[in-house]
């Protein structure tokens, strides 16, 4: 790959050659143009000067078929050519007048300008031509000469009557280090080089702004840099290079020149006139402890002592202030003034904690904090927005609903209101500044983020949570004397100390790796040399005889001691190359072990956290941190990688007997395999499809890449495929068997391109509207049901990591998921998952579940569901849970150890049903849940509902209590219901008590009146158990009154009665009849008169006997009952009332 070694190349630079020391290619505009003029002054430390800028006269214009090696058989023409040569080559002819160089004020100009102008010869040049091409009239496919002499003439043609359409590029041929002569590149050319203007003006701003510590200063310069000047297109300038990060002295310097708006200088030079001194004020980048100025005395006879010893007191005092700089002691000491500032402000308050935490980070977390924001979130706007941005719902904002974006609109329009009002309240000279780049900020965030809210939020959530990780791991390093960190912390503090410690590795190796190919290019130096000795040796025939003795006895000595040296120094250079091949196994076992470590333990529990929240389990968390150690463990995979085929390259030009070559073939091939298997595993599934998915019903789902952002695979987005398969189809799957591309069914809209995220560095693919249209099932096993079926979506895609060098066809599948076709299926689809989720182990063959568990483990399971259906931390006490084993397993018992080794098979679960019910445990279980969160959930949460409870518990607890007493038990005879047990005197025999049992409420009852409705409607409930006022407990669910009559009619409203417990309404009207109802077997609605409360006469033939059961025999006696109401007249009680 000719970009192999050139990392620093942007994605926008279509390379095209590279050879002597030189690659050419092309970019698209003049933007692209600056990006790589940028990357490659900060990758090659190099500067440049114009040489020639040659506009092409259009009259003029010389069609061409090729500019130096671009050739796409379209002619084109040159527009502008500009070349720019070294900074070290010939230099220009310009020459002072005549005037200037003897001139005596002049004498330190000339001096520097002849400073300036020294050059060293250094040939490398750097070219650029704009083009212009006619794509219209392109020979592709058939580039004969005869096509493009009339192609040629059929432009010309087209030149003299019109512009024909045309587009432009750029050609750029790029000098690299082999180019450049007589002058160094390396790491000592980045102290000399001249400062960025950019970081100019930023030491300005801040001296405007009231910030001139040089330590505060040099801080920030480091945040603009990191921030301002690197984006994901341009590379990160070298540490050390000084054109981007200067020294404390340079700093200081231009403070004080900025502080006096150059009077410090002038304040010298006047000095220096006065004395007759020449002055010159030190150049910023040269500039060291013991030179602040020069002063060149002319005549020391007329030197005015005092005003000398003023001068020199100066530079003495500004010697002493640079001496400080120098020590980075003196720096760390100083940290604090930044949060002090910001005090000063008045932008520290208890709402901004997070930031004024994550201000205090330092070393590699700082930098990771750094590197959250840029163009796309400037960090000035976390800083002056702080309190309100930490003080705002982020969390709230579902970014996968597309309903949420009118929410994460007005964040939007609030961030950018609160910004340009920060921005009015700057006031002053230091204000001046603040203000417009406040308002910059909110216009360039409205435009970037109108169109996608969403991915504001995205943006601010991500930096939220990467900042309180940071600090919270900080905080975690600190304590470590004083406080015992959990496991989870010190698993996660020993996975980033074995990066640390690999990272060091890695870096040893390349310098050894650096060591060796520079002593084997000496060597082969050595060994040519050794070759002319003998070549000389061997032509030694044609001189005479004695010259010939002498020469021959020097150039054998010669031979022997360079023959010497070679032997030994190829039996070190061999010693060499297996100790790095050690080394690099060493890195290779650390790796993989560390591999091991986060794919086949945090991974997979990670997948297993997000099984378990499928059972109403805790979050599985976010994906952040896995990421970041996917990440690093890439990035060091690569590197190793790429210096086991460098050493093999460096072997394969000088062999040298031994083991060495086998070796290192092996080793690229288990760092292959290595790489292979991280970036296979990272492929995951973020956001899980339904389990439970309906035909032609919309679904969606996430796929990512842990790895994509690091490998560059977002240069050229895969896309993936998603496709459902069967259990056997799944099976063979992981057994690498062919399935023939089968599937079990179509899913609509089911390929999507990954997308990269740059405020997240994420590449995921989100599948929204994909739709199952139909399904095909395998034949059933025995008493296998179809929503006890199984299937999975599996999720593929293919691409490539390092320039098409590795192909990678990446599979992922899905959670188990049942597909069902009505909604009647959902109840056992639901079972079917359950259970799969709750007992499914790591690493099982697909969908392999145990057909029997421990009923505390069923328990576990239960208990986590129903407290996710009740969006409460209210789940199932022990109580309850004896009570499900009761009805589990048939039994009295009420010692829960009596079930803790029972176990409860599938069959049991949700195939055969209860004892005496046509219905199985679960079925009655969800009915439960399903009542209650569509309609109870306050009730259970407010502990209102006992629940679990049967008949004969719910009679031995109200006995002991006052008449009027009631519970609310679920039915144990009918799915989803729920009943009203009480106590109260026998209607029909004087002082007997007896417990009552209303006949079950289901989901359609309470769709017509709600629970606390029908409780208030019951006039003899007076107390909850144990001894609850009814009112205090359901009076808040209440439904108001209704309003009074409009235009005449009365609204009815529905009221609910039990017949031998009503009592007479005190409102009721004497001159109204009273009309009857009796309470039917699944309580039905009825319509009584507005404001009334209906009397109910007692039957002979109750509907209820003593223990509270309706005797089915009744029905008959019940429906003639309703009938003869239904048929009385009631036109005198609506005589008043307009028809």
């Amino acid at each position: 790959m000719l970009s192999e070694d050139l990392p620093w190349i942007p994605a926008t630079y279509e390379l095209l050659t590279r050879s002597s020391g030189y690659i050419s290619g092309i970019v698209k505009s003049t933007e692209e143009l600056d990006t790589l003029l940028e990357n490659h002054k900060r990758a090659t430390c190099s500067a440049f000067i114009k040489w020639s800028d040659h506009i092409k006269d259009a009259k003029k214009r010389r069609l061409l078929w090729q500019v130096e090696d671009y050739d796409e058989d379209v002619p084109l023409y040159v527009v502008k050519r500009v070349t720019l040569a070294c900074q070290h080559g010939k230099a220009p002819n310009r020459r002072l007048s005549t005037a200037m160089e003897n001139s005596s004020e002049n004498g330190c100009v000339k001096k520097r300008l002849r400073k300036r102008l020294k050059k060293l010869g250094c040939p490398a040049k750097l070219f650029i031509r704009h083009v212009t091409r006619y794509d219209a009239f392109s020979v592709k496919g058939d580039a004969s000469r005869a096509k493009k002499e009339d192609a040629m003439k059929r432009l010309k043609q087209a030149l003299t009557q019109m512009d024909p359409p045309t587009s432009t590029f750029i050609h750029v041929k790029l000098p690299l280090a082999e180019a450049h002569h007589n002058h160094s590149i390396d790491s000592g050319c980045r102290h000399s080089r001249p400062m960025h203007p950019r970081i100019k003006e930023k030491i300005q701003e801040c001296v405007e702004l009231g910030i001139t510590s040089v330590p505060c200063v040099k801080i920030a310069l480091k945040q603009f840099v990191l921030t301002e000047l690197c984006s994901d297109d341009l590379c990160n300038p070298h540490e050390e290079d000084q054109a981007y990060f200067p020294s404390s002295k340079t700093i200081h310097n231009h403070i004080k020149v900025i502080e006096t708006g150059n009077g410090h200088r002038k304040e010298l030079k006047q000095y220096a006139a006065d004395d007759g001194q020449k002055i010159e004020w030190v150049e910023d980048d040269v500039m060291d402890h013991d030179a602040v100025c020069e002063v060149e005395s002319e005549d020391e006879s007329d030197v005015d002592e005092d005003r000398l010893q003023r001068v020199r007191a100066a530079q003495q005092a500004l010697r002493e202030e640079l001496k400080k700089f120098t020590d980075d002691s003196y720096l760390c000491e100083h940290l604090g003034t930044l949060e002090s500032s910001t005090e000063a402000l008045g932008l520290k308050g208890g709402g901004m904690a997070v930031w004024i935490q994550a201000q205090q980070l330092q070393g590699d977390a700082l930098h990771q904090m750094q590197s959250l924001y840029g163009q796309h979130f400037p960090i000035e706007v976390r800083h002056y927005l702080a309190q309100w941005i930490e003080g705002q719902l982020w969390d709230s904002v579902e970014l996968e609903n597309p309903q949420e974006e009118l929410k994460a609109k007005r964040l939007l329009d609030s961030l950018v209101q609160e910004l340009q009002k920060k921005a009015e309240h700057q006031v002053g000279e230091d204000g001046f500044l603040l203000k417009i780049k406040l308002g910059h900020y909110a216009s360039q965030l409205k435009s970037t983020y109108d169109r996608c809210p969403l991915e504001l939020v995205r943006c601010i959530k991500h930096i939220l949570h990467t900042e309180k990780r940071l600090v919270q791991e900080a905080l975690n390093a600190s304590s470590g004397g004083g406080v015992t960190l959990d496991s989870l912390s010190q698993k996660h503090q020993q996975i980033n100390q074995t990066f640390e410690e690999l990272r060091v590795a890695t870096q040893e190796t390349e310098n050894e790796l650096r060591k060796l190919q520079h002593n084997q290019e000496y060597f082969i130096i050595q060994y040519q040399e050794n070759l002319h000795i003998q070549a000389q040796l061997t032509n030694l025939s044609a001189v005479p005889a004695k010259e010939r003795a002498q020469r021959e006895t020097t150039l054998q000595a010669k031979r022997t001691t360079l023959e010497t040296w070679l032997t030994r120094e190829a039996n070190t250079m061999q010693k060499y190359r297996l100790d790095l091949a050690e080394k690099h196994q060493q890195s290779l076992v650390q790796l993989r072990k560390q591999q091991t470590l986060i794919l086949d333990e945090e991974l997979i529990q990670w997948k297993r956290r997000q099984q378990l929240a499928g059972n109403g389990g805790p979050s599985e968390g976010g994906l952040d941190v896995l990421q970041s150690w996917c990440e690093k463990l890439a990035d060091l995979i690569w590197q190793n990688r790429q210096q086991i085929q460098r050493a093999k390259h460096l072997t394969q030009q000088l062999p040298l007997p031994g083991p060495i070559e086998e070796l290192l073939t092996k080793l690229n091939a288990d760092i292959t395999d290595i790489i292979s298997a991280l970036v296979t595993s990272t492929f995951i599934i973020e956001k899980q499809p339904p389990q439970v998915l309906k035909t032609q019903t919309k679904f969606a789902a996430t796929v990512r890449l842990l790895v994509g952002g690091k490998l560059n695979v977002h240069m050229n987005p895969p896309q993936v495929k998603a496709v459902i398969v069967s259990e056997q189809q799944a099976k063979a799957l992981l057994k690498n068997e062919s399935t023939r591309n089968d599937s079990s069914g179509e899913i609509l809209n089911n390929n999507c391109v990954m997308e990269y995220h740059r405020t997240t560095g994420t590449l995921s693919a989100h599948f929204r509207n994909m739709s199952l249209k139909r399904i095909k099932r395998s034949d059933r096993r025995g008493a296998e049901s179809v929503t006890e079926e199984k299937f999975t979506v599996l999720f593929e895609s293919q691409f490539s990591v390092g320039g098409n060098e590795l192909m990678f066809h990446v599979k992922t599948l899905s959670l188990p998921v049942v597909v069902i076709v009505h909604g009647s299926q959902d109840n056992n689809a639901t079972a079917t998952v359950l259970w799969d989720n709750a007992f499914a182990e790591p690493g099982r063959v697909p969908f392999i579940v145990p057909d029997k568990v421990l009923w505390p483990q069923l328990c576990e399971a239960l208990d986590m569901k129903y407290k996710m259906e009740m969006h409460s931390t209210r789940g199932l006490s022990v109580d309850n849970l004896i009570f499900l084993a009761q009805k589990a397993f048939s039994s009295t018992s009420v010692d829960p150890d009596d079930y803790r080794n029972m176990t409860m098979s599938w069959s049991q679960f949700n195939r055969e049903s209860l004892p005496g019910r046509n219905f199985t445990f679960w079925q009655w279980f969800d009915g439960v849940m399903e009542l209650m969160k569509k309609h109870l959930k306050p009730h259970w949460n407010d502990g209102a509902i006992m629940g679990f409870l049967n008949k004969q518990q719910a009679q031995d607890m109200l006995m002991s209590k006052t008449n009027g007493t009631f519970l609310l038990r679920f039915s144990d005879s009918e799915i989803g219901g729920i009943t009203i047990a009480w106590v109260a005197e026998n209607p029909n025999k004087a002082g007997e008590r007896l417990v009552w049992n209303l006949m079950p409420y289901t989901t359609k009852d309470f769709t017509i009146r709600s629970l606390a409705d029908r409780i208030s409607d019951l006039n003899h409930l007076l107390y909850l158990y144990p001894d609850r006022n009814k009112v205090e407990v359901f009076s808040k669910y209440y439904t108001p009154p209704l309003s009074k009559a409009v235009g005449g009619y009365v609204k009815p409203e529905i009221k609910q009665v039990v017949p031998e417990f009503t009592t007479p309404n005190s409102e009721t009207s004497t001159s109204v009849n009273p009309s009857f109802m009796d309470q039917s077997p699944s309580p039905s609605p009825s319509v009584p008169l507005p404001n009334n409360f209906v009397n109910f006469p007692s039957i002979n033939d109750p509907m209820m006997d003593a223990d509270g059961e309706f005797d089915l025999d009744d029905t008959m006696d019940v429906a003639r009952h309703v009938e003869e109401l239904l048929r009385r007249p009631l036109a005198n009680q609506w005589d008043s009332q307009p028809s």
